[in-house]
C-alpha cells in the first residue's frame, strides 16, 4: 500500500511538472509569436521611447533572443510587461531585429578601361627662365617614368581648358567660358578613392583640371641639354630655346597624363551615375623593337611605370573613383596573335572578378544594367587596340574617343571637345539617328509613319471601350505587343505594299508566334508569287499590356531637353490615324497626371543618344558636326527591339540572296529615333 501510495503521488508531481513546463512554453510562444508595435513604453514613464518608422518585427526574427531574455531573473514581472508593451529589453531586440536583416541595394559598378600608351606622357622641365616640353623616346620610356615616378609629389598640376569652335574648317582652339569642373580635388580635400562627389569652385577667370602630377625637383638630378635631346623628343617650338642653352641644366618640374585626363572627366561627368561604385583598369604592356640590336634594353618601352604615374593623377586629382586596377603584359603589344593570348588569358579574367562581384551582390536581378563598361580610343597599336575593343564586345560598352589627342603638346591646354562620348551602337556604326530627319516621301519616311499608324491603332483598340482578347488570350503569357511592319517591293519604282504583323502567345507548349515571321507569313499569303530580294525593310516595335489596367497599352513616358515628348504620332495622310494618335496623347496626358510617371526616378530611366549625321558636301570648306540630342526613356520601355533567335535564322536566309533587306528599330514606344541593321547580321 505504502509503494502504491508514493507511486501514485510521484505520477501526480511529475504530471504537475509536466503541465507547467508546457504552460510556461505556451506563455512564452504566446508572447514571441505577438508582433510587437511600433511605440514602446518604458514602465513608470508616459512618454514612448521611440517611433519606430517600421512596420512590426516578425515573430521568428527576434523569437531566440526573447526565450533567452524571459528565462533570466523576474520572468513573471518581464511577462507582464512585454505583454503590455512596457518592457524596455523587448526595445532593444526590436532594434537588433530590424537592422540585422537590411534591404540588399542593389549597387552599379562603372568601369572604364584605358590602354596606356606613349602618347599619354608628356615630361615637362625647365628652370626660373624658361620650360620646355618632351616626350620620352620609344627605348627611353620605361626609365624616364621611372626616374620621375620616384620624385612624384602628392600634389596635382593644373592646366586650363579650352573649347574648339567647330563651325571652322579647322576646328581652332579659343578660350573657354565654362565653370571649373566638379570632379577633381584641391590640396584642401580628401585624396582617398573614396572622397565625396561634391565640386570646387577656384577663383579663375578659365576653366582648370587636373592634367598631371607636381615633380618634387629636391629628389630628381637636372637634366643636361646633352641628354634632353638624346632621350626625350623635345616640342618643335621649344627646340630653338634649348638649343641656344646648351650649357644650362633643366630640372623636370612637372609630369602630364593629357590623355587621361580627359578621358576620366568625360567619363565621370557623361557617363557614370551618381552614388555608383567607379573602377579605372589601366592596360600597359610591351612592344618588341625593330632592331633590338642597337637597343640598351629591349623593354624599354614599357608602359607599367606609366600606368603608376596615372594612378598618382587619378588619386589624388580626381573624385569619387574606388578602385583603379592596373594591368601589364609582357607579350608583344605590335602582334595579333600575342594580344589575342593576353585578352584571353588576363584581360577577359580580371574583368569578370570585378563583374562577379556585382552578380553575387544582385542575386536574380539582370547584371548587365548595373555593370555598365566604358573603353576609351586614343592611341596605340593597332593590334592592342582593335583586340581589347572587340573583346568588350560582349558588355556594349561606351566608347569614349579622343579625336585631337595632340591638343595639350601643340597648345598646352586641354579641350573638352577633343572627347566624343559615343553608345555601343554608334561605335558598330549603327547609331541612333531621329525620326524628324527623314525624307518625307522616302522608304524609311513611309516604314516609320505605318509603324506609328498602327501602334495608334493599337492603342485605340486598347484604351477604347472595344472588347478585345488581347489580354486575356493573345498575349496572356508575357503580356508584351511587338508590332511589325514589312515594306515589299517588287519593281523599283513601285510604291510598296505594306504588312503588319503581330506576335501571339496564345498557348506555351506550342511557343509563341513572333511579330516578323507572321508580317512575312501575311506577305506570302497575300501574294504567293513573293520573292525574298522583293522584301525591303522590317520594322519592330515593342508595346506593354500592364495588368493593373485591364489590357490597355502602357507606354512609358521619355523626356528630353523640352520635358514630355508627344508619342503615337501617326501619318499626316491617314486622318483615322490622326485621331487614334490624338485620343491616345490625350489618355497618356491623363496618365501622366494621376502620377504614374512623375514618380520615376533616375534609376528608372535609360538614356538614349540620337544624331544626325549631315552629307559632307566636298566644294564647302566648313565640316559639319553631327548634332546629337538625349533621350531619357523608361526601363520597362524595352525597345529597341531585335528579332529573337528563330526570326534571325529567317532573316539571315533572306538576305543570303538579298543584301539590302535591313531591320529598323527604334529608340521607344513613340518612334523619335531609329536604328537600321543589315538583316545579314543577326
Amino acid at each position: 500500500v505504502t509503494v502504491v501510495i508514493l507511486s501514485s503521488f510521484c505520477t501526480s508531481v511529475l504530471v504537475a511538472v509536466v503541465l507547467s513546463k508546457r504552460k510556461k512554453k505556451k506563455q512564452e510562444d504566446e508572447v514571441v509569436k505577438t508582433p510587437i508595435s511600433t511605440t514602446t513604453y518604458i514602465k513608470n514613464h508616459s512618454t514612448p521611447v521611440a517611433k519606430l518608422g517600421h512596420p512590426p518585427v516578425s515573430p521568428g526574427i527576434f523569437e531566440t533572443t526573447a526565450r533567452k531574455m524571459l528565462r533570466g531573473k523576474n520572468r513573471k514581472e518581464k511577462l507582464r510587461m512585454i505583454v503590455k508593451g512596457q518592457c524596455t529589453e523587448v526595445v532593444q531586440i526590436k532594434e537588433k531585429a530590424t537592422t540585422a536583416t537590411p534591404t540588399k541595394k542593389q549597387e552599379r559598378v562603372d568601369l572604364l578601361v584605358h590602354n596606356l600608351s606613349h602618347s599619354d606622357v608628356i615630361l615637362c622641365l625647365g628652370n626660373e627662365n624658361e620650360e620646355v616640353l618632351a616626350r620620352p623616346r620609344f627605348s627611353k620610356f620605361a626609365k624616364t617614368c621611372k626616374e620621375v615616378l620616384q620624385a612624384c609629389s602628392h600634389e596635382p598640376v593644373l592646366a586650363q581648358t579650352s573649347r574648339r569652335e567647330l563651325s571652322q574648317p579647322a576646328y581652332p582652339v579659343v578660350k573657354s567660358k565654362m565653370q571649373t569642373s566638379p570632379d577633381f580635388i584641391s590640396d584642401d580635400d580628401d585624396k582617398s578613392f573614396n572622397s565625396i562627389d561634391e565640386g570646387l569652385d577656384y577663383e579663375a577667370g578659365d576653366s582648370i583640371m587636373p592634367a598631371g602630377m607636381r615633380l618634387d625637383t629636391t629628389r630628381v638630378q637636372p637634366w643636361s641639354a646633352e641628354r634632353v635631346q638624346e632621350e626625350l623628343k623635345v616640342r618643335r617650338g621649344d627646340v630653338k630655346p634649348l638649343l641656344n642653352n646648351q650649357e644650362k641644366y633643366l630640372s623636370p618640374r612637372s609630369i602630364y597624363l593629357p590623355l587621361v585626363a580627359v578621358v576620366v572627366r568625360a567619363w565621370l561627368t557623361e557617363i557614370c551615375k551618381p552614388n555608383s561604385k567607379r573602377v579605372v583598369l589601366l592596360v600597359t604592356g610591351t612592344g618588341t623593337p625593330r632592331d633590338e640590336s642597337g637597343v640598351e634594353d629591349p623593354r624599354g618601352n614599357s608602359t607599367k611605370a606609366a600606368a603608376d604615374l596615372a594612378e598618382l593623377m587619378i588619386k589624388y586629382g580626381f573624385r569619387g573613383i574606388h578602385q583603379v586596377v592596373k594591368l601589364h603584359s609582357e607579350s608583344n603589344i605590335f602582334r595579333y596573335d600575342e594580344n589575342i593570348s593576353f585578352v584571353r588569358h588576363e584581360l577577359e579574367p580580371a574583368i569578370a572578378r570585378i563583374r562577379s562581384a556585382v552578380v553575387c551582390n544582385q542575386g536574380n536581378a539582370p547584371w548587365a544594367e548595373r555593370f555598365c563598361v566604358a573603353v576609351s580610343s586614343c592611341d596605340g597599336a593597332p593590334a592592342r587596340v582593335a583586340t581589347i575593343q572587340r573583346s568588350l564586345r560582349i558588355y556594349r560598352p561606351t566608347g569614349v574617343h579622343v579625336w585631337q589627342p595632340k591638343t595639350f603638346w601643340e597648345h598646352r591646354v586641354l579641350s573638352t571637345d577633343d572627347v566624343e562620348v559615343l553608345p555601343f551602337e554608334a561605335t558598330e556604326t549603327f547609331p541612333a539617328q531621329p525620326s524628324s530627319i527623314l525624307v518625307q516621301g522616302s522608304d524609311l519616311y513611309r516604314l516609320v509613319e505605318a509603324t506609328r499608324s498602327r501602334a495608334a491603332h493599337f492603342h485605340h483598340v486598347v484604351m477604347s471601350d472595344m472588347n478585345n482578347d488581347l489580354a486575356t488570350f493573345w498575349h496572356r503569357k508575357s503580356r508584351r505587343i511587338v508590332l511589325a511592319v514589312l515594306l515589299v517591293k517588287k519593281f523599283e519604282n513601285d510604291s510598296g505594299i505594306f504588312y503588319s504583323g503581330t506576335n501571339m502567345e496564345v498557348s506555351m507548349p506550342t511557343g509563341s508566334l513572333c511579330a516578323e515571321r507572321n508580317a512575312i507569313g501575311s506577305a506570302l499569303a497575300d501574294d504567293l508569287g513573293l520573292m525574298r530580294h522583293h522584301l525591303k525593310l522590317l520594322a519592330v516595335l515593342g508595346l506593354h499590356l500592364p495588368p493593373d489596367r485591364g489590357g490597355a497599352a502602357t507606354v512609358i513616358a521619355s523626356t528630353s531637353e523640352g520635358g514630355l515628348e508627344s508619342t503615337g504620332t501617326s501619318p499626316a495622310s491617314s486622318p483615322r490615324a490622326a485621331s487614334l494618335s490624338e485620343h491616345y496623347l490625350q489618355s497618356l496626358e491623363q496618365e501622366v497626371q494621376t502620377g504614374l510617371r512623375a514618380t520615376s526616378s533616375d534609376n528608372d530611366m535609360r538614356r538614349h543618344v540620337v544624331k544626325s549625321y549631315p552629307k559632307i558636301n566636298l566644294n564647302d570648306t566648313t565640316t559639319p558636326s553631327a548634332t546629337s540630342r538625349v533621350y531619357e526613356v523608361h526601363q520597362q520601355d524595352f525597345n529597341p527591339l531585335k528579332p529573337c533567335g528563330s526570326c534571325a535564322e529567317w532573316l539571315k536566309k533572306i538576305a543570303a540572296v538579298n543584301p539590302d533587306f535591313a531591320v529598323v528599330t527604334f529608340t521607344d514606344a513613340s518612334c523619335r529615333g531609329y536604328y537600321v541593321e543589315s538583316a545579314a547580321l543577326f
